[in-house]
């Protein structure tokens, strides 16, 4: 039920403001049921009772009693939102949990194994190939923490932007080797 005061809001003719009501209360309902709001008319009569508590007794149009009806609505939508996160947040897991789970067994596939050994001889294979100073320098860059790489290009003598272009062209390399050494042993993936 619209009090009086919110319906003069809309129109000095109690008639005419009904009917902009009810097609405001329209417009709110269609709004929630849009963004997924479990009680649709709930909340848009939630909307009209802010309206009444909080709108200001003098507004110019129609309209900008609207702009503000779905101001309240879009916060309204917020805070359900929220409250639903809120309740959601620390569901109960089920107890039968693990039956859900698929049976993995702890031992490696022996041929994923042979696999990842083919793959390391690879690469250990393809350091082998850099020069001594690049094989140093993405060793070395993988070790450390970033923030020794700053030490590392006083040490060397290089700015940063040279450091980390020159490891990323032995990236490119050792790339370049290992699909090598994948085509010639028919491994390619």
């Amino acid at each position: 039920m619209v009090d009086d005061r919110l319906l003069r809001l809309f129109d000095q003719n109690l008639h005419e403001a009904a009917q902009k009501c009810e097609r405001l209360r329209n417009r709110l309902v269609f709004y929630f049921k849009h963004q997924q709001i479990e009680a649709p008319e709930d909340a848009a009569q939630e909307v009209l009772l802010r309206l009444h508590v909080g709108a200001p007794t003098e507004i110019a149009t129609s309209e900008d009693l609207a702009r503000l009806a779905f101001g309240f609505a879009r916060n309204l939508v917020h805070e359900y939102r929220r409250q639903d996160r809120k309740d959601n947040r620390f569901d109960p897991l089920p107890d039968n949990i693990d039956r859900f789970k698929p049976a993995r067994s702890r031992m490696p596939d022996p041929q994923e194994q042979l696999l990842v050994e083919e793959q390391a001889e690879f690469f250990e294979g393809c350091l082998r190939e850099l020069s001594e100073s690049d094989r140093e320098l993405i060793l070395w860059w993988y070790e450390r923490e970033r923030s020794s790489h700053k030490e590392f290009t006083e040490f060397v003598g290089i700015s940063a932007n040279a450091l980390r272009l020159r490891v990323f062209q032995i990236r490119k390399r050792l790339r370049e080797c290992l699909k090598r050494k994948s085509r010639q042993s028919g491994n390619l993936k």
